[in-house]
């Protein structure tokens, strides 16, 4: 199976993540492989001096153009994904033109304290209208459903995914009323709840299939535990299911297509 990772981020260059230790895209790439994953998704991981919040313009600028490089590198693995800042709604719009024009469609990754801060919800507006306009994917990591179905709301053209393991806070109930009233959110299964016994296997089925998106969060988690999880706790569905769950889910939310 031909499994697409819609949370798992290569590092911006050499980086130290944790007990893994020095990460370089290389070895990024080696142990997705060896994980049974063939394709990452989004943007690069930063490294602990740098957050998506600190990127300057220039330095948001010199991230984008790292990622594009990378996918060149590994263009049958990497799909790349842009950051941008509403501190610099400007820059981040710039961003969004110039790496529409060259196929990429994700962005993110939108904190959890600018969906929450009233400060911020102008320039996030102007982020996501143009990110609607260029057919873009948001990456957004809310700590509560109401700030997602706020946004969802607002923009119903555009696709929202969301479940990183900074979503512990939405509940699988949560996700499952949500996911049935906007069909622009997409749900990865990288919340941690979903590697506990018998969650995802008693919720799939309360889920529209066709907005479930497998994740990892590597290099941050285990990638081959949270396939295997995925796997065991889908084990009674079809083959369909999980081709679609695996894969073809994250390529039609990505595509570019309303």
């Amino acid at each position: 199976m031909h499994i697409i990772d819609t949370d798992a981020h290569p590092p911006f260059g050499t980086i130290e993540v944790g007990s893994i230790g020095t990460l370089t895209a290389a070895l990024f790439f080696e142990r997705l492989q060896k994980a049974r994953i063939r394709m990452a998704t989004g943007t690069l991981l930063l490294p602990p001096e740098l957050s998506a919040a600190s990127l300057s313009e220039d330095a948001l600028r010199c991230v984008n153009a790292a990622a594009l490089s990378l996918a060149h590198i590994y263009p049958d693995r990497y799909q790349p994904g842009i950051h941008v800042n509403p501190d610099f709604p400007e820059c981040s719009c710039q961003e969004i033109v110039r790496y529409a024009d060259r196929g990429v469609r994700i962005l993110g990754e939108i904190q959890s304290d600018w969906l929450a801060d009233a400060h911020y919800q102008k320039p996030l507006y102007d982020i996501f209208s143009c990110a609607e306009q260029y057919g873009m994917t948001v990456s957004v990591h809310p700590q509560t459903s109401d700030h997602l179905q706020m946004w969802a709301q607002k923009f119903p053209s555009l696709k929202f995914m969301y479940g990183s393991r900074e979503c512990r806070s939405i509940t699988p109930d949560q996700s499952a009323a949500l996911l049935g009233e906007y069909p622009n959110l997409y749900l990865r299964l990288s919340q941690d709840i979903f590697l506990g016994n018998y969650y995802l296997y008693s919720y799939v089925n309360r889920f529209p299939i066709r907005q479930l998106l497998f994740g990892s969060g590597y290099p941050l988690c285990n990638p081959a535990a949270r396939t295997a999880a995925c796997l065991w706790e889908l084990r009674d569905q079809t083959e369909e299911i999980k081709r679609k769950i695996f894969h073809e889910n994250a390529v039609s939310c990505l595509s570019g297509e309303a």
